[in-house]
C-alpha cells in the first residue's frame, strides 16, 4: 500500500515530454503502476488530508501547442496535482482520498487538478473521493476535451471482460474549475470493438 497523509504539496511542475501512454509528468504526484511477474496483483493507493496548491503539468517542450503533441502522440501535461497512470493486466487498483484540497492547479493537456487513466483490461476499479475540495484548477488545450478539476478515461480492448468499475465523490465541492469538456468532472471511456 502507498499512504501520503499530511502532506503538503506547492507549486511543483512536472515539464517533461514521455512518450509512454502510462508514464506521467504530473505536477505534484504521479502514480504509475503496470503488472509484472512478482510485483502486488492489486495496487493499493491512500491519500489523506493533504493539500495540493499551485501545481503545474506543464509538459510539451519543443511542442508549441497541446494539439501538436497530441498530434503526435504525445500526451504530456496530465494532471496538474496527481496523475494516476493504471496499465493493462493490473489487477483491481484501490484509490482512496479523503479530507484533501486541490486547489489552483494546471494541466496543459488533461486533468487540471486530478487525472485518472486506468487500461481496464479485465480489471475491476475502486477509487472514492471522500471530502475532497477541487478548487480553481484549470487547463488550456483547445482539442474540446480535458476535464478541469477531474478526468477519468477508462479504455478497454473489445471482447475483455470488463467488470463493473466505481468511481466514487462523497461530500465534495466542485467550485470554478475550467476545461473544455466537463469544467468539474469529465468521464471518458473507450471500449474499442463494442
Amino acid at each position: 500500500m502507498i499512504q501520503f497523509e499530511h502532506l503538503s504539496f506547492l507549486n511543483n511542475s512536472g515539464t517533461g515530454i514521455l512518450l509512454e501512454t502510462f508514464r506521467g509528468n504530473t505536477g505534484a504526484v504521479s502514480f504509475g503502476y503496470t503488472r509484472y511477474p512478482g510485483f502486488l496483483k492489486q495496487p493499493r493507493i491512500s491519500i489523506s488530508d493533504c493539500v495540493f496548491i499551485g501545481n503545474r503539468a506543464e509538459g510539451t517542450k519543443g511542442l508549441q501547442t497541446s494539439e501538436r503533441a497530441v498530434g503526435q502522440g504525445v500526451f504530456t501535461g496530465r494532471g496538474g496535482a496527481v496523475g494516476l497512470f493504471i496499465g493493462e493486466s493490473s489487477h483491481s487498483p484501490i484509490l482512496n482520498m479523503s479530507d484533501c484540497l486541490v486547489f489552483e492547479n494546471y494541466a496543459r493537456l488533461f486533468g487540471g487538478g486530478i487525472y485518472m487513466n486506468i487500461n481496464s483490461y479485465g480489471t475491476q476499479i475502486l477509487f472514492t473521493f471522500t471530502r475532497v475540495r477541487i478548487i480553481r484548477n484549470t487547463i488550456s488545450n483547445r482539442i474540446q476535451t480535458g476535464g478541469g478539476g477531474v478526468l477519468v478515461a477508462f479504455l478497454s480492448a473489445s471482447d475483455a471482460y470488463v467488470p463493473p468499475h466505481t468511481v466514487a465523490f462523497s461530500g465534495c465541492t466542485f467550485d470554478s474549475n475550467v476545461g473544455e469538456s466537463g469544467g468539474g468532472i469529465y468521464v471518458f471511456t473507450s471500449f474499442v470493438g463494442i
